[in-house]
């Protein structure tokens, strides 16, 4: 299997989550995505290092549902990280500011560029 690098979306405005310790969603990061449009909230997921496989998701969750879309992406996820993802956006998102949100991708950039 090939190994492959996440990028980060040329429009993020945000970033939701980065790198948990352990768990499904290990080395994984989420960007919120400017390009979205009420009730959807545009989401692309990528591993910060080289990972085996898929290392991008593109992703959008439904703010009033709180379910991710139905979409091929979504569908081709692992089942584990695809509910951790879950967790995070009905858990976690709703209690961040987006100055919250912006901030964190200032942390994750300047830990980026140190590497």
């Amino acid at each position: 299997m090939r190994t492959r690098n996440g990028t980060k979306p040329r429009d993020a405005n945000g970033v939701i989550y980065d790198n948990a310790d352990d768990g499904p969603l290990r080395g994984w990061r989420l960007y919120r995505r400017a390009a979205s449009a009420a009730p959807w909230i545009s989401l692309k997921l990528i591993h910060a290092g080289p990972v085996q496989g898929a290392a991008n998701y593109w992703l959008a969750w439904h703010a009033t549902d709180k379910r991710l879309s139905n979409c091929r992406e979504t569908a081709r996820m692992p089942e584990a990280l695809r509910h951790a993802v879950e967790r995070v956006m009905e858990d976690w998102y709703p209690t961040l500011s987006d100055t919250d949100i912006a901030g964190y991708m200032i942390e994750v950039e300047a830990e980026d560029a140190l590497r």
